[in-house]
């Protein structure tokens, strides 16, 4: 062999491009292709990242990966890139495909074949390293991939210490196996993201059926079949490439087949190294037996799972081989994961379903039967010990390990469902936490009915039930979450001592823990006073203290639900009420620092939050809930996130900050829709519209009420409806809807009646007698009314909310603002009586109140008072300062009467009858004083009078008007006669 180092290099691009073609099909794509355009995003970060390493002096670098994942694709990419990244002229790279060759000659040769050299001869064999590393450093700047290393493992160390001084020469290899004696950096590719799986298929499938469209699979289809394929690359396209024969559904359902349909079509050429089950073949026929063994018992595990589940569940077969060492030795050989596990500061494992999969089908049966029985058995008493310990103060470890165990736990369940029904419901119980902290209870409640389906003689225990009752009242079932949770008392009453302790722990909750979700339930329908009988009917609770402290906080929310909203009269002391609700609030928020953790916290932390703000304290509130809502965050506890943050849309609300409180509802909304969090929209949608209308968005809040009563109504939420029952009459009245407002009030008051809160009694009644006072001008009965007023107002004294700030509390400004506007609404009426100052008096009395209009609790209220008083001002035309007289003018100007005095007849006296009317025409009009011939004009119409005649005619008749009693009305000034100032004149309309 002749080496020159100034040999010209020979591209190997046809047999490249072929080979790039065998190892990864449809997948690939060149820079000229831009049909392709697409891919060129598709481990874009990866493929940057890749260039960026390379472009540091004597790089080298190693590619690992699991079989199908990509890593001869990325190295491609990445030369294509690294190659005319910096020079005009394409740097140079040399490929060499390691897969066929063997250790010594052949790897050489292929490695001089890469490098256009001419082929090695027997005797020149010895000297072949020396002599390629030699060139290797002539050559200059130089890019050498090695695909697949792992196979000629020594002889790339070996070449790679050779060459290690050549600053010019980059190398990139890739390997299945971890290569721990070769001087490399290591670049880890992991599967494909989501969004690049999901564009890989596309762009494949509609190559392979022209017309393809993502938007016609049926919704999370392709979302399953993606997760079902590992995001792997290969798998990807190669199973795209069945669109032309079969649907995304269809593949679905056929993976349980995966290696037959992950092959490419049948046809000439090498069909089956293109085939992801040749792929992993390849490093299964890496492994010894041991390492057979372990990764097929691995299939067992449904998730992640654990070294410690490792050590219970997989038997190597050899008593010298620790499951440890195998474990590690096959995820150098990327064929299981590895994941830290922050929350515990371990690591945890994890196969790829297409090697699972493999493993399963290249291992005896009976090896993976008892692998299966030992997962079920370890599984079960993993959970029966974090059962244990989930609630508790170190139970943050206890939830995430329960977490991380869920997806094997779920396949405990599965396995043991068959034959042992009562191990797999108390394996179900313990996953209660997992369930909740995704938000998924309806399917939780669907685990324990498939186990009910297939043994319905199985008895109900009383835990089960307890559970039940828990999750049909988070999905607002209210009523049968009642009769779940009497189920669960009557069992735990029948239970007796009928079973050993163990037993008991197991199957039968405390009753504390029964009447804490009877008190849960009873307060969601609306039955408050028999909710705190609930709550407060077990003065000593021997047991756990996290169900004591939970008992405290809902007795606390119990106590001050009752001192806010006065639902009972019979409460005599409604402060010493809130009082001691605080304190209760206060010793349950600091307990649950110490006996329980984040997750468990924050129903909790809402309660105190609550009783901050009911303190004077809402920075203070909103404070606590942001620290909670932060740390729910950090953790993903997605579920407690959406209801604290409800709470912090009402406290913003609570500040006046409506925008900010819409905003944040809005938000809510689309969370609880995403989590199916149905009861919690509802109660969200009653607030949206509450927002609203303090906002004064009334025709906004009218599309939400009917939205939240909806809603509400569904899902047995009767106090967050009667809510938006109270918005709904606030804003039929607001939009002067007065044909709809009798049926609205009339709905809200029955509901306020049922629930018990008499605050809501007492609003809707006020308003509804508004209304009659208001459609009854002429007989207001306004001396009832008045009567009456004082009973809808009585209960609003009782509220913790209006009997707040204590210099002027809102219900006394109620008060004062509901019997302004009863006047107001009697204004025909008043005028009618002459009695003017009633209205200037109301009104004065509005106008002291203004610096309020803006507090939340009472702004729509005030709203419509001024918007009342304003009405009525352009109604009755009344001027804005109090008027001295009143003058009531009967229609046609027959009768006239000023203030208290007689009626005055004008009807037989015409002239003093057209000159009246003519100046309280222009007084009404705003025009100046009536002159001479104005006046003569008005009073006689028609007739031509002389100007001394006509004087007399005006001063006589403007004595004679006097005279009568209206001295007070008609002044004279320099231009000529008008109605004097601070004269109200209403106009009186004839029967």
């Amino acid at each position: 062999m002749a080496y020159d180092a100034r040999s010209t290099f020979r591209t190997r691009c046809g047999d490249r491009e072929q080979g790039r073609a065998a190892v990864t099909g449809a997948e690939m794509t060149t820079s000229s292709d831009t049909s392709r355009a697409p891919h060129t995003m598709i481990r874009a970060r990866e493929t940057e990242a890749l260039v960026t390493m390379l472009q540091e002096p004597a790089a080298r670098v190693a590619v690992y990966g699991p079989p199908g994942v990509g890593k001869s694709h990325l190295a491609d990419r990445a030369a294509e890139r690294w190659a005319t990244s910096t020079e005009k002229t394409p740097a140079p790279v040399a490929w060499v495909d390691a897969r066929a060759a063997r250790p010594g000659a052949s790897f050489f040769d292929a490695l001089v074949h890469a490098l256009g050299l001419a082929p090695v001869t027997e005797f020149e064999r010895e000297g072949v390293l020396q002599q390629i590393a030699h060139v290797l450093r002539e050559r200059g700047r130089l890019l050498l991939v090695i695909d697949d290393a792992d196979r000629v493992a020594s002889d790339v160390n070996a070449l790679l210490r050779r060459v290690s001084d050549c600053a010019e020469l980059r190398v990139v290899l890739t390997s299945r196996v971890v290569l721990p004696d070769a001087p490399v950096q290591a670049f880890q590719l992991s599967p494909l993201s989501p969004e690049d799986a999901r564009a890989l298929f596309v762009d494949a499938a509609q190559r392979a059926r022209q017309g393809y469209d993502p938007q016609a699979v049926p919704e999370g289809v392709l979302d399953a079949l993606l997760e079902r394929l590992d995001h792997l690359p290969l798998a990807i396209v190669l199973a795209a490439a069945r669109q032309t024969i079969v649907s995304t559904e269809g593949l679905l359902q056929r993976l349980e087949k995966r290696f037959q349909i992950l092959r490419p079509a049948h046809g000439p050429g090498e069909r089956s190294r293109r085939a992801l089950g040749e792929a992993i073949g390849l490093s299964w026929e890496l492994l010894d037996e041991v390492e057979r063994r372990v990764l097929s018992q691995c299939a067992v595990f449904a998730g992640p799972f654990d070294l410690e589940a490792a050590e219970a569940i997989v038997h190597t077969g050899d008593e010298q081989a620790w499951v440890g060492d195998v474990l590690q030795s096959l995820v150098l050989k990327s064929l299981v994961e590895t994941r830290h596990d922050e929350a515990r500061g371990e690591l945890s494992f994890r196969l790829l379903e297409s090697i699972a999969d493999y493993g399963r089908e290249h291992v005896d049966a009976q090896l993976l039967e008892d692998a299966s029985e030992r997962h079920s058995d370890y599984y079960e008493r993993l959970a029966t010990e974090l059962d244990g310990r989930v609630r508790g103060p170190q139970g943050e470890r206890a939830l995430h390990r329960l977490l991380m165990a869920s997806t094997n736990l779920s396949a405990a369940v599965d396995r043991l469902c068959p034959h042992a029904p009562w191990r797999a419901r108390r394996l179900l119980y313990a996953m209660l936490p997992t369930f909740e902290v995704r938000g998924l209870l309806g399917a939780y409640l669907e685990r324990f009915e498939s186990i009910r389906a297939l043994h319905p003689e199985l008895p109900m225990s009383a835990r089960e039930a307890l559970i039940r009752a828990r999750i049909l009242r988070t999905a607002g079932r209210l009523n049968s979450a009642l009769e779940a949770v009497e189920t669960s008392q009557s069992l735990i009453a029948d239970h007796g001592d009928h079973a050993d302790e163990v037993e008991c722990r197991l199957e039968c909750p405390s009753s504390a823990e029964v009447i804490l979700e009877r008190g849960l339930i009873l307060a969601d329908l609306g039955q408050m006073r028999e909710s705190g009988e609930a709550l407060l009917s077990v003065s000593e609770t021997p047991g756990e203290p996290f169900v004591e402290l939970n008992l405290e906080h809902e007795r606390g929310r119990y106590q001050l639900n009752s001192a806010r909203l006065g639902y009972f009269r019979d409460k005599a002391d409604a402060e010493a009420m809130l009082n001691e609700a605080v304190q209760r609030l206060r010793v349950a928020y600091e307990a649950s620092h110490q006996h329980t953790h984040i997750f468990y916290r924050a129903r909790i932390s809402v309660g105190w939050a609550v009783a901050l703000h009911e303190q004077g304290k809402t920075g203070a509130a909103l404070g606590v809930l942001r620290e909670a809502i932060d740390a729910q965050q950090a953790h993903g506890y997605r579920t407690n996130v959406l209801n604290l943050t409800y709470y912090q849309a009402l406290l913003n609300y609570y500040l006046g900050d409506m925008d900010r409180a819409l905003a944040i509802s809005a938000e809510l909304d689309r969370g609880c829709a995403q989590m199916g969090l149905a009861v919690l929209r509802a109660r969200n949608a009653s607030s949206r519209a509450t927002y609203a209308m303090a906002a004064g968005r009334v025709e906004e809040a009218s599309e939400l009420i009917d939205h939240a009563i909806s809603l509400c109504d569904a899902h047995a939420q009767d106090y967050s409806a009667l809510i938006a029952d109270n918005q709904a009459v606030l804003c039929a009245w607001e939009r002067g809807d007065t044909d709809a407002f009798p049926a609205i009030s009339q709905r809200a008051l029955a509901r306020a009646e049922r629930v018990g809160s008499q605050v809501h009694v007492g609003i809707i009644s006020a308003y509804q007698l508004f209304y009659r006072v208001s459609q009854s001008p002429e007989d207001p009965k306004i001396v009832e009314a008045r009567a009456q007023l004082p009973e809808c107002i009585q209960p609003l004294s009782q509220a913790g909310e209006l009997r707040r700030p204590s210099s002027y509390p809102r219900w006394i400004m109620l008060a004062n603002t509901w019997q302004a506007c009863l006047e107001l609404h009697a204004a025909a009426w008043h005028l009618e009586q002459g009695d003017f100052h009633m209205l200037y008096d109301a009104m004065e009395k509005l106008e002291t109140l203004k610096p309020r209009l803006k507090d939340p609790f009472v702004t729509v209220y005030m709203r419509h008072a001024f918007q009342l008083a304003s009405a009525t001002r352009r109604r009755f035309a009344l001027p804005d300062e109090r008027p001295e007289h009143m003058l009531r003018v009967s229609e046609g100007g027959d009768t006239v009467r000023l203030d208290d005095g007689e009626p005055i007849d004008l009807s037989s006296r015409a002239p003093l009858r057209r000159l009246l009317l003519a100046l309280i025409e222009r007084a009404r009009a705003g025009e100046p004083s009536a002159d001479m011939d104005a006046v003569i004009a008005a009073g006689w119409p028609g007739e031509h009078i002389e100007p001394r005649s006509a004087a007399n005619r005006v001063y006589s008749t403007v004595r004679m008007l006097r005279n009568l009693g209206l001295g007070d009305v008609i002044v004279t000034d320099d231009v000529g006669y008008r109605v004097a100032e601070g004269v109200l004149i209403v106009e009186q309309v004839s029967d």
